[in-house]
């Protein structure tokens, strides 16, 4: 079967994305808006989405659009699972959490 595309959290809010659930999951610490408007912002939140090469030559990956300058810090293991959603959210997490719990490492900014 396939999943849904989207699902009521709860009768008071109003129906999210399976996506936005995932970055507004409250194991993240982050900003909710702010977390779906840089995913927005950098990847139209497409996860499968691969920037054309940097002028530094690296590549950008995913929902959160994360750079390849990560690649060595999260392993290859980890890094040849990027395009999935729950992975790239995860490493968007570490990189705003070593960004001092900012957005710094991003171009788009809320």
């Amino acid at each position: 079967t396939v999943a849904p595309d989207f699902f009521l959290v709860s009768m008071e809010s109003p129906v999210i994305s399976a996506l936005e659930a995932l970055i507004c999951d409250q194991r993240w610490e982050w900003n909710c808006g702010e977390a779906k408007a840089v995913a927005i912002c950098e990847s139209e939140m497409r996860p499968g989405a691969v920037s054309q090469p940097n002028r530094n030559g690296t590549r950008d990956r995913g929902l959160f659009q994360v750079n390849s300058v990560w690649r060595e810090a999260f392993g290859e293991a980890l890094w040849s699972r990027i395009l999935e959603p729950e992975v790239n959210v995860a490493m968007a997490h570490h990189i705003w959490l070593t960004g001092n719990r900012s957005w710094l490492y991003w171009t788009c900014q809320p």
